[in-house]
Protein backbone atom coordinates (compact mmCIF):
# COMPACT_ATOMS: atom_id res chain seq x y z
CA UNK A 1 0.00 0.00 0.00
CA UNK A 2 3.04 2.92 0.47
CA UNK A 3 4.35 1.71 -2.64
CA UNK A 4 1.30 2.52 -4.38
CA UNK A 5 0.89 5.75 -2.75
CA UNK A 6 4.09 6.84 -3.34
CA UNK A 7 3.82 5.84 -6.87
CA UNK A 8 0.77 8.16 -7.37
CA UNK A 9 1.93 10.85 -5.77
CA UNK A 10 5.04 10.73 -8.15
CA UNK A 11 2.19 10.17 -11.00
CA UNK A 12 0.29 13.50 -9.82
CA UNK A 13 3.24 15.46 -9.55
CA UNK A 14 4.65 14.20 -13.17
CA UNK A 15 1.51 14.83 -14.50
CA UNK A 16 1.45 18.47 -13.46
CA UNK A 17 4.74 18.73 -14.81
CA UNK A 18 4.80 17.34 -18.79
CA UNK A 19 2.39 19.22 -20.19
CA UNK A 20 3.40 22.61 -18.99
CA UNK A 21 7.35 21.69 -19.58
CA UNK A 22 6.11 20.64 -23.19
CA UNK A 23 3.90 24.31 -23.54
CA UNK A 24 6.82 26.50 -22.51
CA UNK A 25 9.10 24.84 -25.46
CA UNK A 26 6.37 25.49 -27.43
CA UNK A 27 5.59 29.01 -26.47
CA UNK A 28 9.56 30.40 -26.29
CA UNK A 29 10.31 29.47 -29.35
CA UNK A 30 9.74 30.47 -33.22
CA UNK A 31 6.85 28.68 -35.11
CA UNK A 32 8.73 27.65 -37.59
CA UNK A 33 11.42 25.55 -35.58
CA UNK A 34 8.84 24.22 -32.59
CA UNK A 35 8.98 20.59 -34.92
CA UNK A 36 12.99 20.67 -34.19
CA UNK A 37 12.88 21.73 -30.39
CA UNK A 38 10.15 19.27 -29.35
CA UNK A 39 12.19 17.03 -31.51
CA UNK A 40 14.80 17.46 -29.15
CA UNK A 41 12.72 17.38 -25.90
CA UNK A 42 11.13 14.21 -26.41
CA UNK A 43 14.71 13.06 -27.86
CA UNK A 44 15.90 13.39 -24.33
CA UNK A 45 12.68 12.25 -22.70
CA UNK A 46 12.48 9.39 -24.88
CA UNK A 47 16.17 8.54 -23.85
CA UNK A 48 15.51 7.58 -20.35
CA UNK A 49 13.86 4.73 -21.25
CA UNK A 50 16.77 2.87 -21.61
CA UNK A 51 19.26 4.80 -20.19
CA UNK A 52 17.11 4.74 -16.78
CA UNK A 53 17.15 1.19 -16.29
CA UNK A 54 21.01 0.78 -17.10
CA UNK A 55 21.73 3.30 -14.84
CA UNK A 56 19.44 2.12 -12.16
CA UNK A 57 21.24 -0.78 -12.22
CA UNK A 58 24.89 0.52 -12.21
CA UNK A 59 24.37 2.48 -9.07
CA UNK A 60 22.36 -0.68 -7.52
CA UNK A 61 25.48 -2.85 -8.05
CA UNK A 62 27.97 -0.17 -7.18
CA UNK A 63 26.39 0.02 -3.67
CA UNK A 64 26.64 -3.51 -3.48
CA UNK A 65 30.23 -3.88 -4.23
CA UNK A 66 31.81 -0.57 -2.41
CA UNK A 67 29.64 -0.73 1.05
CA UNK A 68 28.30 -4.45 1.14
CA UNK A 69 25.02 -3.24 2.83
CA UNK A 70 22.31 -5.29 3.42
CA UNK A 71 19.86 -6.25 0.98
CA UNK A 72 17.09 -3.51 1.11
CA UNK A 73 19.26 -0.55 1.84
CA UNK A 74 21.19 -1.76 -1.39
CA UNK A 75 17.69 -2.13 -3.38
CA UNK A 76 16.52 1.61 -1.57
CA UNK A 77 19.55 3.55 -2.95
CA UNK A 78 18.87 4.02 -6.69
CA UNK A 79 15.37 5.78 -5.21
CA UNK A 80 18.04 7.93 -3.41
CA UNK A 81 19.83 8.69 -6.38
CA UNK A 82 16.47 9.61 -8.42
CA UNK A 83 15.55 11.81 -5.64
CA UNK A 84 19.20 13.60 -5.74
CA UNK A 85 19.18 14.43 -9.95
CA UNK A 86 15.24 15.46 -9.05
CA UNK A 87 16.89 18.00 -7.03
CA UNK A 88 19.05 19.28 -9.64
CA UNK A 89 16.39 20.06 -11.96
CA UNK A 90 14.31 21.62 -9.25
CA UNK A 91 16.98 24.23 -9.17
CA UNK A 92 17.83 24.51 -12.94
CA UNK A 93 13.97 25.27 -13.50
CA UNK A 94 14.43 28.19 -11.08
CA UNK A 95 16.24 29.73 -13.90
CA UNK A 96 13.45 28.93 -16.52
CA UNK A 97 12.22 31.88 -18.08
CA UNK A 98 8.12 32.48 -17.76
CA UNK A 99 6.33 32.45 -20.97
CA UNK A 100 3.11 34.08 -19.90
CA UNK A 101 2.50 36.02 -16.62
CA UNK A 102 -0.86 35.65 -14.30
CA UNK A 103 -1.62 39.49 -14.83
CA UNK A 104 -1.31 39.20 -18.53
CA UNK A 105 -3.44 36.10 -18.48
CA UNK A 106 -6.06 37.76 -16.07
CA UNK A 107 -6.48 40.21 -18.69
CA UNK A 108 -6.84 38.05 -21.59
CA UNK A 109 -9.77 36.41 -19.15
CA UNK A 110 -10.98 39.55 -18.49
CA UNK A 111 -11.31 41.41 -22.30
CA UNK A 112 -12.76 37.99 -23.42
CA UNK A 113 -15.54 37.80 -20.93
CA UNK A 114 -16.86 41.54 -21.83
CA UNK A 115 -16.32 40.74 -25.34
CA UNK A 116 -18.25 37.39 -25.38
CA UNK A 117 -15.02 35.11 -25.73
CA UNK A 118 -13.69 36.91 -28.89
CA UNK A 119 -10.37 35.80 -27.96
CA UNK A 120 -11.05 32.21 -26.57
CA UNK A 121 -13.59 30.99 -29.36
CA UNK A 122 -10.99 29.82 -32.11
CA UNK A 123 -11.88 30.01 -35.65
CA UNK A 124 -14.16 26.70 -36.77
CA UNK A 125 -11.47 24.60 -38.76
CA UNK A 126 -9.12 25.09 -35.42
CA UNK A 127 -11.88 23.92 -33.20
CA UNK A 128 -12.82 21.06 -34.80
CA UNK A 129 -8.86 20.28 -34.76
CA UNK A 130 -8.81 20.66 -31.29
CA UNK A 131 -12.27 18.52 -30.97
CA UNK A 132 -9.82 16.06 -33.31
CA UNK A 133 -6.80 16.01 -30.90
CA UNK A 134 -8.81 15.44 -27.70
CA UNK A 135 -10.72 12.51 -29.05
CA UNK A 136 -7.21 11.02 -30.20
CA UNK A 137 -6.23 11.51 -26.87
CA UNK A 138 -8.81 9.93 -25.42
CA UNK A 139 -9.06 6.65 -27.37
CA UNK A 140 -5.05 6.52 -27.65
CA UNK A 141 -5.47 6.37 -23.75
CA UNK A 142 -8.06 3.79 -24.18
CA UNK A 143 -6.30 1.31 -26.46
CA UNK A 144 -3.04 1.90 -24.68
CA UNK A 145 -4.69 0.85 -21.31
CA UNK A 146 -5.91 -2.51 -23.35
CA UNK A 147 -2.65 -3.41 -24.28
CA UNK A 148 0.19 -2.21 -21.84
CA UNK A 149 -1.18 -4.66 -19.56
CA UNK A 150 -0.56 -7.74 -20.92
CA UNK A 151 1.91 -6.62 -23.75
CA UNK A 152 4.69 -7.72 -21.54
CA UNK A 153 2.68 -10.97 -20.58
CA UNK A 154 1.86 -11.97 -23.81
CA UNK A 155 5.71 -12.03 -25.12
CA UNK A 156 6.84 -13.64 -21.95
CA UNK A 157 4.08 -16.51 -22.28
CA UNK A 158 3.87 -17.01 -26.40
CA UNK A 159 7.11 -16.25 -27.50
CA UNK A 160 10.76 -15.94 -24.85
CA UNK A 161 10.95 -16.03 -21.50
CA UNK A 162 14.88 -15.89 -21.66
CA UNK A 163 15.08 -11.96 -19.20
CA UNK A 164 18.67 -10.88 -21.51
CA UNK A 165 17.17 -11.32 -24.75
CA UNK A 166 13.92 -9.57 -23.81
CA UNK A 167 16.46 -6.65 -22.14
CA UNK A 168 18.38 -6.41 -25.48
CA UNK A 169 15.25 -6.16 -27.03
CA UNK A 170 13.92 -3.41 -25.11
CA UNK A 171 16.97 -1.41 -25.79
CA UNK A 172 17.40 -1.94 -29.77
CA UNK A 173 13.56 -1.08 -30.20
CA UNK A 174 14.36 1.30 -27.95
CA UNK A 175 17.51 2.95 -29.26
CA UNK A 176 16.05 3.01 -32.70
CA UNK A 177 13.21 5.03 -31.73
CA UNK A 178 15.16 7.25 -29.93
CA UNK A 179 17.08 8.07 -33.36
CA UNK A 180 13.96 8.65 -35.04
CA UNK A 181 12.66 11.43 -32.74
CA UNK A 182 14.81 14.71 -33.91
CA UNK A 183 14.72 14.05 -37.92
CA UNK A 184 11.31 13.99 -37.64
CA UNK A 185 10.42 16.84 -35.86
CA UNK A 186 13.48 18.69 -38.55
CA UNK A 187 10.98 17.11 -41.73
CA UNK A 188 8.06 18.44 -39.89
CA UNK A 189 9.32 22.03 -40.05
CA UNK A 190 9.93 22.26 -43.93
CA UNK A 191 7.32 19.64 -45.14
CA UNK A 192 4.27 19.90 -43.07
CA UNK A 193 2.94 18.47 -39.31
CA UNK A 194 -0.03 16.80 -41.02
CA UNK A 195 2.08 13.76 -43.19
CA UNK A 196 3.98 12.90 -40.56
CA UNK A 197 1.35 12.30 -37.69
CA UNK A 198 -0.95 10.35 -40.29
CA UNK A 199 2.54 7.88 -40.01
CA UNK A 200 1.29 6.71 -36.91
CA UNK A 201 -0.95 4.58 -39.20
CA UNK A 202 2.42 1.94 -39.36
CA UNK A 203 2.39 2.24 -35.48
CA UNK A 204 -1.35 0.89 -35.84
CA UNK A 205 -0.27 -1.95 -38.55
CA UNK A 206 2.24 -3.23 -36.16
CA UNK A 207 0.30 -3.40 -33.39
CA UNK A 208 -2.57 -5.57 -35.19
CA UNK A 209 0.68 -7.94 -36.24
CA UNK A 210 1.60 -8.02 -32.61
CA UNK A 211 -0.10 -11.47 -32.09
CA UNK A 212 1.50 -12.98 -35.70
CA UNK A 213 5.13 -13.41 -34.14
CA UNK A 214 6.48 -16.38 -33.86
CA UNK A 215 10.24 -15.57 -32.87
CA UNK A 216 11.82 -13.08 -30.92
CA UNK A 217 13.19 -11.82 -34.33
CA UNK A 218 9.88 -11.45 -35.73
CA UNK A 219 9.10 -9.52 -32.77
CA UNK A 220 12.13 -7.34 -33.47
CA UNK A 221 10.97 -6.15 -36.55
CA UNK A 222 7.18 -5.22 -35.52
CA UNK A 223 9.02 -3.54 -32.49
CA UNK A 224 10.78 -1.66 -34.21
CA UNK A 225 8.37 -0.25 -36.29
CA UNK A 226 6.14 0.47 -33.91
CA UNK A 227 8.39 2.21 -32.06
CA UNK A 228 10.12 4.36 -34.89
CA UNK A 229 6.86 5.04 -36.25
CA UNK A 230 5.56 6.41 -32.60
CA UNK A 231 8.44 8.02 -32.16
CA UNK A 232 8.25 9.56 -35.41
CA UNK A 233 4.59 10.92 -34.68
CA UNK A 234 4.70 11.45 -31.16
CA UNK A 235 6.80 14.45 -30.70
CA UNK A 236 5.39 16.27 -34.45
CA UNK A 237 1.48 15.52 -32.65
CA UNK A 238 2.46 18.08 -30.26
CA UNK A 239 4.29 20.85 -32.34
CA UNK A 240 0.74 20.31 -34.52
CA UNK A 241 -1.08 21.47 -31.20
CA UNK A 242 1.11 24.32 -30.26
CA UNK A 243 0.51 25.64 -34.45
CA UNK A 244 -3.36 25.42 -33.66
CA UNK A 245 -3.56 26.88 -30.32
CA UNK A 246 -3.17 30.19 -29.19
CA UNK A 247 -0.47 30.86 -26.64
CA UNK A 248 -2.94 31.39 -23.64
CA UNK A 249 -4.40 28.34 -24.13
CA UNK A 250 -2.20 26.14 -24.75
CA UNK A 251 -1.28 24.91 -21.34
CA UNK A 252 -4.69 23.82 -21.00
CA UNK A 253 -5.16 21.92 -24.45
CA UNK A 254 -1.58 19.65 -23.54
CA UNK A 255 -2.64 19.33 -20.22
CA UNK A 256 -6.45 18.00 -21.12
CA UNK A 257 -5.00 15.87 -24.14
CA UNK A 258 -2.31 13.91 -21.80
CA UNK A 259 -5.15 13.72 -19.29
CA UNK A 260 -7.69 11.79 -21.72
CA UNK A 261 -4.47 10.06 -22.82
CA UNK A 262 -3.43 9.03 -19.33
CA UNK A 263 -6.75 6.95 -18.83
CA UNK A 264 -4.89 4.05 -20.02
CA UNK A 265 -3.88 3.25 -16.36
CA UNK A 266 -7.81 3.21 -15.50
CA UNK A 267 -8.33 1.08 -18.42
CA UNK A 268 -5.79 -1.62 -17.67
CA UNK A 269 -6.86 -3.78 -15.18
CA UNK A 270 -9.80 -4.18 -17.57
CA UNK A 271 -7.30 -5.23 -20.11
CA UNK A 272 -5.76 -7.91 -17.80
CA UNK A 273 -9.32 -9.18 -16.65
CA UNK A 274 -9.99 -9.88 -20.58
CA UNK A 275 -6.26 -11.19 -21.21
CA UNK A 276 -7.43 -13.96 -18.82
CA UNK A 277 -10.60 -14.52 -20.41
CA UNK A 278 -9.89 -15.32 -23.28
CA UNK A 279 -5.89 -16.92 -23.10
CA UNK A 280 -7.95 -20.20 -23.25
CA UNK A 281 -8.65 -20.28 -26.52
CA UNK A 282 -7.53 -20.36 -30.24
CA UNK A 283 -8.38 -18.37 -33.05
CA UNK A 284 -8.01 -19.08 -36.76
CA UNK A 285 -7.37 -16.62 -38.69
CA UNK A 286 -7.35 -16.97 -42.21
CA UNK A 287 -4.98 -20.25 -41.66
CA UNK A 288 -3.16 -19.04 -39.00
CA UNK A 289 -3.99 -19.98 -35.19
CA UNK A 290 -3.30 -17.43 -33.26
CA UNK A 291 -4.41 -17.54 -29.25
CA UNK A 292 -7.61 -15.73 -28.26
CA UNK A 293 -5.67 -12.78 -26.52
CA UNK A 294 -5.03 -11.67 -30.43
CA UNK A 295 -8.42 -9.97 -30.14
CA UNK A 296 -6.88 -7.02 -27.47
CA UNK A 297 -4.38 -6.17 -29.97
CA UNK A 298 -6.90 -5.73 -32.52
CA UNK A 299 -8.84 -3.83 -30.86
CA UNK A 300 -6.37 -1.26 -29.74
CA UNK A 301 -4.81 -1.38 -33.33
CA UNK A 302 -8.90 -0.84 -34.55
CA UNK A 303 -9.24 2.30 -32.60
CA UNK A 304 -5.72 3.64 -33.23
CA UNK A 305 -6.50 3.58 -36.79
CA UNK A 306 -9.82 5.13 -36.68
CA UNK A 307 -8.43 8.05 -33.99
CA UNK A 308 -5.92 8.21 -36.90
CA UNK A 309 -8.07 8.80 -39.88
CA UNK A 310 -10.44 11.28 -38.12
CA UNK A 311 -7.18 12.79 -38.10
CA UNK A 312 -6.49 12.81 -41.45
CA UNK A 313 -9.55 13.92 -42.54
CA UNK A 314 -10.77 16.49 -39.70
CA UNK A 315 -8.03 18.04 -38.58
CA UNK A 316 -5.95 21.58 -39.95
Amino acid sequence: MHILLTRGLQEVFSATTWPVAEAMIMDSVPPEERGRYMGWYMSMTNAVFFIGPALGGYVYKLVIELFHPPLYASLITPFFFLAALSSISLFLCLFAKETITASRGMKSLKFSRRNNNPTIRSPEPISRSIKVIYQMGLADGVAVGFIVAIASIFVVQYITSDLVALGILSTVVGVLGWMANYPSEYLSDRMGRKKIVVGQLDTRLATFLIPFAKSLNDLLVIYTVRSVSFNMSSPVYRALQADLVLTRMRGKVFGTVQALFNLDAGISPLGGYIYETLSGIKIDFFGYILPGVAILFWIGAFIGLLTTLLFALFCG
